[in-house]
């Protein structure tokens, strides 16, 4: 499998959702850092994220996270000669295990469609479960919200 980033793909994909790369860029840094002037954080920055997007280094873990949040596919669709697959959940187990938080938890155990089980008993696209995610990230959180 080739684990170079498809830049023509993942410009679409920015474009459609968010009209430019800089506004989902933007985003991104709402999302990781919203204390930071995101301004001052995007000059500072839009390098790095332009470097990544060209293969010349590695996205971060929570870059990729919040990628596949807000783009709403699974970070390994962006990768050459791989299918975008549209059916990645937002809300999904992963990114509730990766921000640890215990009110991420609750919002996610009462997302219960009709007829259907809670989402954080299910198994995600890459047929995983909360607990594997939780072991994954270290989310003490996940683990004190499933004991109590």
């Amino acid at each position: 499998m080739n684990f170079n980033i498809d830049t023509k793909k993942f410009e679409k994909l920015a474009k459609e959702k968010f009209g430019t790369e800089r506004n989902l860029f933007i985003n991104m840094i709402r999302m990781l850092h919203p204390k930071e002037d995101y301004i001052k954080y995007y000059n500072e920055r839009r390098g790095n994220f332009s470097a990544a997007k060209h293969n010349k280094r590695p996205f971060q873990k929570d870059e990729i996270l919040c990628i596949e949040k807000l783009l709403n596919v699974p970070f390994v669709s962006l990768l050459e000669g791989e299918e975008i697959k549209f059916n990645f959940n937002p809300e999904g187990i992963r990114y509730t295990a990766y921000l640890d938080s215990i009110e991420e938890y609750e919002r996610l155990s009462n997302l219960i469609s009709e007829g259907e089980s809670s989402p954080l008993l299910n198994y995600d696209e890459f047929d995983k479960n909360i607990f594997q995610y939780i072991l994954e990230y270290n989310s003490s959180n996940g683990l004190s919200f499933f004991v109590y």
